[in-house]
């Protein structure tokens, strides 16, 4: 536990470091020297997942995968293995091609490669709007650990989250295309399409107000939508493997979806004032909620919530680029006694700023972590075992 704490660690710090030194100097650079420190940030977390063995929950049936697929290696396996997700196959492909001593280690690391490079080019895309080592920190401390089990559907998520800038530029074609590229590495980034949507009358009062008000009444909604996806599924035969009614009803995804969300939306204006545009964010991890508890009904389907929840990487950074004007508003202090009020002011001032926001996001995710990896050790990564050792 202590070793493969601590290797997750040194490396998760290699990354952050490179981080920090390439936003610093972005500018200052040449892009071969830029491209240097890119390497630095990417290239920890794509030996870490290459070297592994036996790490992650889905590992062994990715390297029989791997084997099956180099051993009946053909044009046509291409679009029919793995449910016509030809782009998964062809990197393994690649990866097979590079792997001369039969060790799995460039397979695994053509997959990393993929997930890690797109989630970096997507956080990259904000660089002068975010900070790219907390982005980095955030994305270490959630998501990272979860490639190494997910392989497949990391990778789709990946894309979907690089993909986001289509969204943002109001670019549907663009979109449509890299989801659908997505999808060929997992088919449930098809689903995904229909996130362009969210950015329907984005400025919308209105809208958004009837979108959050969904939202909240999901937990009452979501049996009846079950229903219909029920009958949907069952006339088209699509994800009909999936289609299983589990009896218990969880609700512990929301002890590590609402801390989030809380942060986000205490600092929701402040946000927007930065870019109205910000406002699909909100709706794209609020999402989580319906998505979570359609799981309940409806086996594995609440993975789909990786599609949402990764976006936190951008949205939470923003908070550290808001004006801290420490201007409490009157409106909810009024009705309280002049010294309560100064009272309240004076405690919004000392915790309202920066730094503050900053130690309470870090120490949420490190504490997010320590539970999410090292108590409860989900998706399997703990202990780390490397191939080389095998």
């Amino acid at each position: 536990m202590f070793f493969t704490g601590t290797l997750y660690g040194i490396t998760f710090l290699i990354t952050i470091i490179f981080s920090i030194i390439y936003q610093r100097k972005d500018n200052e650079n040449n892009k071969l020297i830029n491209g240097l420190l890119i390497l630095g940030i990417i290239l920890p977390l794509v030996l870490i997942a290459a070297l592994r063995y036996n790490v992650g929950i889905d590992y062994g049936e990715y390297y029989k995968a791997y084997k099956i697929i180099m051993e009946k290696k053909s044009i046509k396996l291409l679009f029919t293995y793995y449910s016509r997700e030809p782009l998964f196959v062809l990197a393994t492909y690649i990866g097979g091609f590079l792997d001369i001593f039969n060790n799995s280690i460039p397979v695994f690391a053509v997959y990393s490669l993929i997930f890690v490079g797109f989630i970096f080019s997507g956080i990259k895309y904000f660089k002068d709007k975010i900070s790219v080592p907390l982005a980095m920190f955030i994305f270490c401390m959630t998501y990272y650990l979860v490639s190494l089990s997910l392989v497949r559907q990391m990778m789709a998520v990946a894309i979907v989250f690089w993909n986001f800038r289509n969204i943002l530029d109001k670019k549907p074609i663009k979109y449509l295309i890299f989801t659908v590229i997505a999808g060929m590495f997992h088919k449930t980034a098809y689903i995904m399409i229909f996130l362009y949507l969210l950015n329907y009358k984005i400025n919308s009062r209105k809208i958004n107000k009837i979108y959050y008000i969904l939202i909240v009444l999901s937990p009452i909604l979501i049996y009846p939508a079950y229903k219909i996806i029920k009958f949907i599924i069952n006339i088209t035969g699509i994800y009909s493997e999936y289609l299983e009614l589990v009896p218990e009803i969880s609700l512990t995804f929301l002890l590590y979806v609402i801390p989030i969300l809380v942060i986000l939306t205490i600092n929701k204006k402040e946000i927007l004032k930065l870019d109205s545009r910000y406002e699909i964010l909100f709706r794209i991890l609020y999402m989580q909620i319906p998505i979570q508890l359609l799981g309940c009904f409806i086996s594995t389907i609440d993975r789909l919530a990786l599609y949402f929840g990764i976006f936190q990487i951008i949205a939470i950074p923003l908070i550290l680029k808001i004006n801290f004007n420490n201007k409490l508003d009157n409106k909810y202090l009024s009705k309280l006694p002049v010294k309560v009020q100064n009272c309240c002011k004076n405690l919004y001032v000392k915790l309202n700023n920066e730094k503050i926001w900053k130690i309470i996001i870090i120490s949420w995710y490190i504490f997010y972590f320590v539970v999410m990896y090292l108590i409860l050790n989900s998706n399997g990564v703990f202990p780390y075992q490397t191939i080389l050792l095998k």
